[in-house]
């Protein structure tokens, strides 16, 4: 089995947005799960780890950054972590994870 640490980046918006899909035949540990908020009013996110929220209309500061585990989540293959935000195109998502194939 391989080990591989990765990153995904996304911009969220007021559609859900896949951020992150667990490819086949893999497991994903989430170690990081962060945005930023990137315009001069404060905004909301919510996140989905397929149809179960993470977390749900969180308040970003204006210009803030703010993160979203405190321990980490496994995923499954096809399982997907997917963003909201209250406006469109105002938050910067990033997801780290390591998957094992």
């Amino acid at each position: 089995m391989a080990n591989e640490f990765k990153r995904y980046k996304s911009t969220a918006t007021t559609s859900e947005v896949v951020v992150y899909t667990v490819p086949s035949l893999t497991t994903s540990v989430i170690v990081g799960l962060q945005a930023a908020n990137t315009t001069t009013t404060q905004e909301s996110i919510s996140i989905l780890l397929g149809t179960t929220y993470l977390a749900k209309d969180i308040n970003i500061p204006t210009g803030a950054v703010m993160h979203f585990l405190d321990g980490k989540v496994v995923a499954e293959a096809g399982d997907t972590i997917s963003v909201i935000a209250s406006t469109g195109s105002t938050l910067d998502v990033i997801i780290s994870c390591m998957e094992t194939s």
